[in-house]
């Protein structure tokens, strides 16, 4: 006869989820005033900011983080949908970075010059990579004790 084993205390991912929150959300906060107050950064002494090198840095930080809460969200709660819309959003923001070097490079939809619109689908991405976290975040909270 086996002794009765006390079932494994559930796993805390939070922490994951609550520093992707704050790195996606940074990231679309960060992409806003790129866009629109360049300036503003040069004049803090954070011209550093407006690299391409910074821009993937950053983008490969957020992508990792969301993949890894993603596939920690997965294994938990087993949602096929969150674990979806994490890798989306990844992806989003990768192609947001190819966006931004076409548009970098003269690139222009019917003759028109886009200079904002990878800034525009930079937030928008961000912002839904901060749902995800979000998401997962209520999905992984444990239930009420009754």
């Amino acid at each position: 006869m086996t002794p009765d084993l006390p079932p494994d205390p559930p796993t805390d991912h939070s922490r994951l989820d609550k520093a992707g929150t704050v790195a996606s959300g940074l990231c679309a906060i960060h992409c806003a005033v790129v866009a629109l107050v360049p300036s503003l950064l040069m004049a803090m002494g954070l011209g550093g900011a407006l690299s391409h090198e910074f821009e993937w840095a950053t983008t490969g930080a957020a992508v990792l983080i969301g993949i890894l809460a993603g596939l920690q969200g997965f294994r938990s709660h087993g949602s096929i949908g969150l674990l979806a819309g994490f890798l989306t959003m990844a992806a989003a923001l990768i192609a947001v970075r190819f966006l931004d070097h076409w548009v970098a490079e003269g690139g222009a939809i019917a003759g028109q010059p886009l200079p904002h619109l990878p800034a525009i689908f930079a937030v928008l991405a961000s912002i839904g990579m901060v749902w995800m976290h979000i998401l997962n975040l209520r999905r992984n909270r444990p239930a009420p004790e009754a």
